[in-house]
């Protein structure tokens, strides 16, 4: 008998998320949010150190806090968030429970301890060995100890991920391939492994030096599989977010990709060839090879570009011709003019609503409102948007219920009127001239039809 699973419905979206996994989601999230906030509030100490004019932290202080810094922003945060990625592209976009939560939590355990416990001791003064910590220099082995407990909760939280995938598809909870945007998260997955395992390779033996189990890691091979944890580590994160933009572009503008398969490939080329690619640290390196350096950061180099501009082509091409096919096609930009910039998913502004214009037309909406009702509630700012978003979407031929729906055709006609003539002020910014010119009568026959109809003049308002 398979488990009760408890799902909610979003209002926005319709998306259903599992009970555990949106836990997981959450926590996750917060924990990445916080950690770039902290590492965010440590650059300022970096900058105004690095600015001569003020040069604010002494030198032993000022290399523990560039340690912090970058463990936080380049490893913590990006890991934490990729993993709340990671179970929302399994959980909630392929329906499915997440596998095994207590697995997941002990996961995210391991995370905040790793996490917690390394910036804890970098600040006690004994490891500012910065973050790409080269040997011979030597931290204390709570330093490497922490990385490495941080990088077996990810570990184990790519291996929840990756058990999710075999649950949706032993349930059957979609048909085909996975969906394009999971696939990306796959990607992301995929390189997380090999990040993660690159830094458990290169980590494991220099914490058995620190605790003298060992004598020596070869300095150069420290170096090399070190940035295929440091560089592949800001990989996890493009993949990953790549993988969101197709779910905006989808979410919002109910956007597909021109051609799936391309991206797909794309998301292959990732694979391949994004790791390699990070030979690009080691350009200066006198122990490694010419050859070995040109093949990595070109050949293997370009491969990777070109999956990025694919997807960079791809992405706001879907949504142009999204924005097109609603009819938004005057012009180049139209499409990107009236895209829904008041969405915060979107663009992260004020708005929660899918708003179909730009910042004037929003002026024009607020002041529309206070002329049409006499009491503005939040319900009726809702139907208003709601009826200005279906006009927008349906070449503006919706509404004509409302008239119909009065019974009385003087007041039914008023109603029309008043709405035509405040469109259209709205059209030419409340320039009356401009608008009686437009619609085809007299400047003061213009004047005569707003007092009638109740509408104040913009500089009244």
């Amino acid at each position: 008998m398979g488990q009760a699973t408890t799902y909610r419905t979003c209002p926005r979206s319709g998306l259903q998320f599992e009970a555990q996994a949106e836990k997981l989601m959450i926590f996750n999230a917060v924990a990445g949010v916080l950690f770039l906030a902290f590492g965010g509030l440590l650059a300022i100490g970096v900058v105004l150190t690095r600015w001569p004019a003020v040069h604010w932290l002494e030198a032993d202080t000022f290399y523990m806090v560039l340690t912090a810094h970058g463990l936080d922003m380049l490893i913590f945060w990006l890991i934490f968030f990729e993993i709340a990625i990671l179970y929302f592209c399994a959980s909630t976009l392929l329906r499915c429970r997440i596998a095994t939560p207590r697995l997941a939590w002990l996961a995210f355990a391991l995370m905040v301890i790793g996490s917690v416990g390394n910036n804890i001791v970098v600040f006690q003064g004994s490891s500012s060995v910065m973050m790409t910590s080269y040997v011979p220099m030597m931290a204390s082995s709570w330093f490497y100890l922490t990385i490495i407990l941080f990088a077996v909760g990810a570990l184990i939280g790519c291996g929840v991920f990756f058990g999710t995938l075999v649950v949706a598809r032993r349930d059957r909870t979609y048909e085909g391939s996975v969906p394009l945007v999971t696939m990306g998260a796959i990607t992301a997955a995929i390189i997380a492994v090999f990040t993660l395992l690159s830094g458990a390779i290169i980590l494991v033996p220099t914490w058995l030096m620190s605790i003298g189990l060992i004598k020596q890691v070869d300095p150069l091979a420290y170096r090399t599989i070190w940035w295929a944890l440091g560089h592949s580590s800001q990989q996890i994160n493009v993949a990953a977010h790549i993988s969101v933009w197709y779910l905006v572009a989808a979410v919002v503008f109910g956007a597909k990709p021109m051609s799936e398969r391309v991206s797909r490939t794309a998301f292959l080329l990732y694979i391949l060839f994004l790791q390699l690619a990070s030979a690009h640290h080691l350009l200066a390196d006198p122990g490694l090879s010419t050859p070995w350096k040109i093949v990595n950061t070109s050949y293997f180099m370009y491969f990777a570009v070109l999956a990025s501009m694919l997807h960079g082509l791809t992405v706001p091409g879907a949504m142009e011709v999204a924005q097109r096919q609603k009819g938004f096609t005057k012009g180049l930009f139209e499409w990107l003019r009236k895209a829904p910039w008041g969405n915060p998913t979107f663009s992260g502004m004020l708005l929660a609503y899918d708003w179909p214009g730009n910042v004037r037309e929003l002026q024009n909406f607020c002041k529309s409102i206070t002329i049409k009702e006499p009491e503005i509630t939040n319900s009726v700012i809702t139907q208003h948007l709601r009826n200005k978003i279906n006009m927008q979407r349906n070449g503006g031929n919706d509404g004509m219920e409302r008239f119909l729906a009065i019974p009385n055709i003087r007041e039914s006609t008023a109603a029309f009127e008043r709405e035509y003539l405040v469109h259209f002020l709205e059209e030419n910014a409340w320039q009356v001239s401009k608008t009686a010119a437009a619609i085809g009568i007299e400047r003061t026959t213009l004047y005569k039809k707003m007092k009638q109809l109740g509408i104040v003049p913009e500089e009244e308002l």
